[in-house]
This record gives structure tokens, sequence and C-alpha cells, in this order.
């Protein structure tokens, strides 16, 4: 519609790419970024802090609804992406397309696959996807437009728990702890996007819930971690993760969305996966 923002950042190429792209993917870059945190943090905090910290906004401001959304491009036709190993733990089910290089990566265990999914290795959708998903992690963590709400701490955390958030940007300084059920508030505007910045990790504890409500989409929620991401046992979430690091579940975790793991520069990660309870309706990634 005239007047809808640009959304498609300097450089990414428009539509299906067509031809191969020139050269393989590098799996380890020369030179790790100065004062990039490593993948593997000491220790994690407990999720013990209650009630809502102060500062976060109770309503969208105007405009924050229309922001432009991270272009996933071909990484949009996988939900899990990885240059690391991927390893299935459990039983776990996935709702499309599972992809990595073998020069970088392989997949462990048997993976069961809905909605036409399938194990994509070394072929040309792969190789731009791992592109195009370097593409949407440095667009979503230098995402700027509107201004980014920092988030509050509480006792020296950054802790959503048993709140309610509108759209926008958020940049949380250190690592991101989520407890109990979270509602990402669409403000009945299908197009509302959600963008998180972590600087640290992501941890979600057993049993949370991230919750899309008043007509949000989960295909509008970035989850971009300059670490890893953790999520609990049974805990259901919502959205894209882009992380520089692994990304791991535990047994009965729910994703409506996509895990992408950027993390060309640690070969030494692990992607485990428990990403569906057969009992349930729903599959992730279906949207």
């Amino acid at each position: 519609p005239s007047g809808q923002p640009t959304c498609v950042p300097s450089g990414q190429p428009s539509g299906q790419p067509s031809g191969q792209p020139t050269g393989q993917p590098t799996c380890v870059p020369s030179g790790m970024p100065s004062g990039h945190p490593t993948c593997s943090p000491s220790g994690q905090p407990t999720l013990t802090p209650s009630g809502q910290p102060s500062g976060v906004p109770t309503q969208a401001p105007s405009g924050f609804c229309d922001m432009c959304s991270v272009p996933l491009g071909n990484a949009s036709d996988f939900v899990v992406l990885s240059y690391a190993p991927v390893v299935d733990s459990g039983s776990s089910v996935l709702g499309g397309n599972l992809g990595y290089l073998s020069s970088c990566a392989n997949a462990f265990g048997t993976f069961t696959f809905q909605n036409g999914g399938e194990e994509h290795v070394d072929d040309q959708l792969v190789e731009f996807a791992m592109l195009d998903m370097a593409v949407a992690y440095m667009t979503a963590k230098y995402a700027i437009v509107p201004a980014p709400i920092l988030w509050p701490m509480v006792m020296g955390q950054s802790i959503m728990q048993d709140t309610t958030i509108t759209c926008g940007i958020y940049k949380i300084d250190g690592d991101l702890f989520i407890n109990g059920i979270v509602y990402l508030d669409g403000n009945n505007n299908p197009n509302s996007v959600f963008i998180f910045q972590v600087s640290g990790s992501i941890q979600t504890a057993p049993d949370s819930e991230i919750v899309m409500i008043n007509g949000g989409e989960a295909l509008n929620v970035f989850w971009q971690t300059d670490s890893t991401a953790s999520l609990g046992s049974y805990s259901l979430f919502s959205g894209t993760i882009l992380a520089f690091c692994r990304i791991t579940t535990e047994e009965g975790a729910y994703v409506h969305g996509r895990l992408l793991a950027d993390n060309k520069y640690m070969l030494d990660t692990v992607l485990l996966l428990d990403l569906y309870n057969p009992n349930s309706t729903c599959l992730p990634g279906s949207f």
C-alpha cells in the first residue's frame, strides 16, 4: 500500500534469487567481531523475581505497529536452519524443512516431518537460506526505527513474567529470562511487528508461555540473541529465534515459529530438538 515503508534493507536481493551464489558460504569467517560475546556463558540465574518491571509501556506508541518486519528471504522456507550439528534427542516433529551444510554440520537422530517438510543438505535452497539468515540476523540486531525501548531490569536481571507487551522494538541488556505467561498484543493489526534485541542469552522457564493475542501473528515476532537460546520443558514459544550461537530445547517444548542458528563461528555447538507434542492439534512452523 502507498506510504508503507520499504522493508528490504540495502543489499538484500528481492524475490527468489536465480542462479548459483558465488562461492560456498564460509563456515568459519576470518576473525570474530571485536567484543562479541562468547557462545558459552557461565551459569544461569534463577527465575525467581515476581511482578512486572516498571517502565514497560502498556500501549504501543503511534506508528509502532506499522514498522517494517525482518526479511527472512529463503530462510523462511525452513523451521530449523543451522550451521552447527542438529541433534534430535527425543521424538521431534518438524512442521517444515530442516536445513544445514554438511561441511559445517550434520544431523543426528530421527526426525518426523509434517506439512511437507523434509531434510535439505547442501542444496541451492540451503545455501541461499544461510546467506539470508545472516542478513536477517543483522537486520534484527540493528533495527532502530522506531527507536528501541530499553527493557527495565529487576535486581540486575531482565525478566518477562506474567505481562502483556505491545508491538515495537525492545532492547534487552544482558540475559533475558521468560517466566509465566507473556502475551504479545497485536492491537488488532495482523501486521504488528515485535523485535527483541537481546545482548545476552534467552532462557524460558519450564511450562512458560508466549501467547499471541488481539490479532498478533507469530510470523512477525523476532527474537535476536547475541548468544544462546534455551527453551524449557513443556514451554510454548512464539516467533523466530535468530541466534548467534546454539539453540537448545528441552523435552516437550513447543515452538510456533522458526529456530535459526547463525552460529558459523562456533562449530562445536549442538542444536537439540524436542519441538512437538504428538497430542497437540497444531504444528510448529505452521504459519
